[in-house]
């Protein structure tokens, strides 16, 4: 089973067991269009907003 093509995960359930919420989640290319996706640059101020605690989670330390 597949609930985004796009993805390409095989998920164990032949029906999965979703909330409302994410049964009418959009797939990822839906999110992409529709501009709900982070761009890359506001993510990275983000982090850099955090100060040392954004660095570390930023690098995995």
């Amino acid at each position: 089973m597949r609930l985004d093509e796009e993805l390409g995960i095989e998920w164990p359930a032949d029906v999965p067991l979703l909330s409302t919420r994410d049964d009418a989640a959009p797939t990822l290319a839906q999110a992409r269009e529709r501009g709900l996706l982070p761009e890359y640059d506001s993510c990275r101020r983000f982090v850099a907003s955090l100060g040392p605690a954004g660095m570390s989670y930023s690098t995995g330390m």
